[in-house]
């Protein structure tokens, strides 16, 4: 990724969060602007996928798709967990067996082993005060993310980290 394409993208991205738009739309406006040929390549590799390839691509955007349920019935169960242990959680790796007991009825999946949101998961498994230190390192690796950028020796390898840290970090805990 070039320095000067990944600064449009963050930019672009920074634009439409101040809108109110969805992290999936902010994605979108990331990739067009890294590279303005990309949506015509998705266009074009999104005609020729095969069917269930084009199915996954389109379900992202449909709220009743059950993996989309599932994920926002997994954030009701990480605000319960957080609500009943704010301070140290339900504690490590105990997500998947506390599930069931803040398991909303519209949930798709009997239990998960994690709620696909890296700061609720933080929240709910090790408590507020852990989410704060885990949000703290992130600003702080932003900011210094930014500075390497505008003043550092290594510009490229910054703006190379940038996007992706914005983008892709508080999505997923795999």
């Amino acid at each position: 990724v070039e320095p000067l394409a990944t600064i449009e993208a963050v930019i672009a991205c920074r634009a439409v969060q101040d809108i109110g738009a969805t992290i999936s739309e902010q994605l979108v406006v990331a990739f067009v602007a890294v590279d303005p040929v990309a949506p015509l390549a998705a266009v074009l590799f999104l005609a020729i996928a095969p069917a269930g390839i084009r199915q996954r691509a389109f379900s992202m955007f449909d709220l009743n798709d059950p993996t989309n349920r599932d994920r926002r019935a997994m954030l009701k169960v990480g605000a319960g967990m957080m609500q009943d242990h704010p301070l140290f959680g339900v504690g490590p790796e105990m997500i998947e067996s506390q599930y069931t007991r803040y398991r909303p009825p519209d949930a798709v999946n009997p239990t998960n082993p994690h709620l696909h949101n890296v700061p609720v998961q933080i929240a709910a498994e090790r408590g507020l005060p852990a989410l704060a230190v885990w949000l703290w390192f992130v600003v702080v690796a932003l900011r210094d993310l930014v500075r390497q950028l505008k003043h550092g020796p290594a510009r490229s390898v910054a703006a190379a980290g940038l996007v992706p840290a914005l983008l892709c970090g508080s999505e997923e805990r795999q």
